[in-house]
């Protein structure tokens, strides 16, 4: 898995500003086998701030991808929208994606992503590209 990223969201410093309240999730992935894979990810609250609740909030699974997946030729894979009212404007959270097979063979979890829910916030002007990373001044499309 390489690549991971949250859409709208832009990573400064190590932490993710979010625009939106309903983000997806996305990722290459690969598999020696060359076997369909899809993105799984968890959100949780972010524990350093009880105040705002404690455990998991939203956990989805994307569609298994129409090709195999190898390690020569990766697949994008992107999780389900986050469901509509589980993420608070203003909430510091935490996510993570794996990819796994029909079959349940999963990758290990990426480490946590730190985040912030700016839906009020400055954070993004509604424009994007999937897949790409989003720069200071420029986007740079990934495929």
């Amino acid at each position: 898995m390489s690549e991971i990223s949250a859409y709208p969201g832009q990573q400064t410093s190590g932490l993710w500003t979010l625009p939106s309240a309903q983000p997806t999730f996305s990722a290459y992935g690969s598999d020696p086998e060359s076997r369909p894979l899809r993105l799984e990810a968890q959100v949780e609250h972010d524990p350093s701030v009880s105040a705002q609740g404690s455990g998991l909030i939203w956990s989805g699974s994307g569609d298994l991808s129409s090709g195999g997946c190898h390690t020569t030729t990766k697949c994008w894979l992107e999780t389900p929208t986050v469901t509509a009212g589980r993420l608070k404007d203003g909430w510091l959270i935490r996510w993570r994606v794996r990819v796994s097979t029909s079959t349940g063979v999963a990758s290990q979890w990426s480490e946590w992503q730190a985040a912030t829910v700016a839906v009020s916030g400055t954070a993004g002007n509604g424009l994007g590209a999937v897949p790409a990373t989003r720069g200071t001044d420029s986007w740079t499309l990934a495929s």
